[in-house]
């Protein structure tokens, strides 16, 4: 814990080593300012007195020794549903808050203010692929390696700033043999057979945390660590690459001519007139179209990708009517939060902490975390970054231009998480009696928030496991961490 107080000579701080990436800390006899100028995969809090101030990366701190209080029913039912803490969480430990990146909290002789203050990102050194490059280690290392955008890019970028990263790829079995694992021509690929229920098991997750870990962060993280110790390397990772160079098509600079020839692919299918796809754009997400990974219909497997819909609330099965006003008071309570942090950041830096904040960092190097990789993002035009082209919207564009500039073919197309989604799938489908059986007595339920007897027939039901996936995977770890609690 460290201490900056308010004396009559000045200000006296007590600051011990901290390694949080993104953090600065202005110090002098006269005034102390933190400020979180990057993302960062380490949280930071703080606490204001009327002497000073107190902040730390350890949580239970604060707390003094009593315990940190646990979440309330509309924030477990917010994680059911996959909506992550408000930016400033700080689990209810009183007084306390979570350092913000675009927060700067200064402390002078007039006291203790604290601001919100844009981050500024340095220039740019060179084009993306070099600062990427540039951001991987420069000793022996490997590529968590999917076969996806994110992670092609960021092999193509290691080879081309002269680096032989090892490509480590998770073989999940025969449910994902239809994905395609394309060869970086230059760099070798190891296969290493993992199960996917040692990666999904609600049982080795940590009861004793203050909230339920996700399988959107806890599953990536067990992911990167099997891989990392199978070949004995620290491993990078292209996560939020992916996010960060990517635009929606009302972003897109668009005629009328080019948008009614984009139609089809609008989320909600053909519009039929200028007016109407414009209105439509103005509040609604249009997603780029994906190449079919699985199948026709009649093939199709468990946990197969379903078609983008638009902006709504999609409930996890067997929610009550007291769930479902739980849950609304979440989406009142963390959604504007998000969104008013979100829009007092540069775009780039938005999307990174939203993206972390959703998936975490693995416990991996994630070059699209360093500076310069941020300010050259910063740099694309959304014409650089997306765009109509032959009545189809491209998005993600310097990726794609690099990878196919290295001559590689058969880049996975799927959205990211598409893996999670299909994986999750396959578990349940293969343990569904065992989970069903287990939210059979519910906390949840006994809290009149979910019916039991829906989840568990959702859980036998293909279809609707399929679609409810990740939620009724994520509420099994709820209930798992909230037997753990009691």
């Amino acid at each position: 814990m460290n201490r900056v107080e308010i004396t009559k000579r000045g200000v006296r701080s007590s600051v011990s080593g901290t390694m949080v990436p993104g953090l600065r800390i202005a110090n002098s006899k006269d005034s102390f300012e933190l400020a979180l100028e990057l993302p960062s995969t380490l949280p930071v809090y703080y606490r204001i007195d009327p002497s000073g101030l107190e902040w730390g990366e350890d949580l239970a701190a604060f707390a003094g020794g009593a315990a940190i209080p646990g979440p309330q029913a509309w924030d477990l039912l917010a994680l059911v549903h996959g909506t992550v803490p408000a930016p400033d969480d700080a689990l209810d430990v009183p007084g306390v808050q979570r350092l913000t990146i675009g927060t700067v909290v200064r402390v002078d002789a007039a006291g203790v203010r604290v601001e919100r203050q844009a981050p500024r990102l340095p220039s740019p050194e060179s084009d993306l692929i070099n600062v990427v490059g540039a951001a991987l280690p420069d000793g022996e290392f490997g590529i968590a390696y999917s076969g996806g955008l994110s992670s092609a890019f960021l092999a193509v970028a290691a080879y081309r700033a002269g680096k032989r990263p090892v490509l480590v790829h998770a073989d999940l079995g025969a449910a994902f043999a239809h994905l395609p694992v394309p060869e970086i021509p230059g760099l070798e690929l190891r296969r290493v057979p993992m199960d996917v229920s040692e990666l999904l098991d609600h049982h080795p997750i940590a009861t004793e945390v203050p909230r339920p870990p996700t399988p959107e962060v806890e599953a990536r993280r067990r992911l990167v660590a099997k891989l990392s110790a199978a070949v004995e390397l620290p491993l990078a990772i292209g996560t939020l690459l992916e996010d960060l160079v990517s635009i929606r098509l009302p972003e897109a600079e668009i005629s009328d001519e080019k948008l009614l020839a984009c139609e089809p692919f609008h989320v909600a299918g053909t519009l039929p007139t200028l007016a109407e796809a414009r209105k439509f754009l103005e509040g609604q997400t249009v997603y780029a179209p994906m190449a079919s990974v699985e199948g026709p219909p009649e093939e199709q497997r468990p946990g197969a990708q379903p078609p983008p819909m638009p902006a709504g609330v999609n409930f996890v099965p067997g929610l009550t009517e007291a769930g479902q006003e739980e849950y609304g008071i979440a989406r009142q309570l963390r959604l504007p939060l998000w969104e008013e942090h979100i829009k007092s950041l540069p775009p780039v830096l938005g999307k990174a902490d939203a993206a972390l904040a959703e998936r975490g960092g693995a416990g991996a190097v994630l070059p699209a975390l360093d500076p310069q990789v941020l300010a050259a993002v910063a740099a694309l035009s959304t014409d650089d970054i997306g765009r109509i082209e032959r009545s189809v919207f491209r998005n993600n564009l310097p990726l794609w231009q690099a990878i196919d500039a290295h001559g590689v073919t058969g880049v996975r197309r799927a959205a990211p998480g598409y893996w999670l989604r299909l994986a999750t799938a396959e578990h349940l489908y293969a343990q569904r009696d065992k989970p069903a059986a287990y939210v059979a007595d519910s906390p949840l339920a006994k809290a009149g928030l979910i019916e039991a007897e829906q989840v568990t027939a959702a859980l036998r039901d293909p279809r609707q496991m399929s679609e409810h996936a990740l939620a009724l995977l994520r509420l099994v770890w709820t209930d798992h961490w909230m037997r753990g609690q009691a």
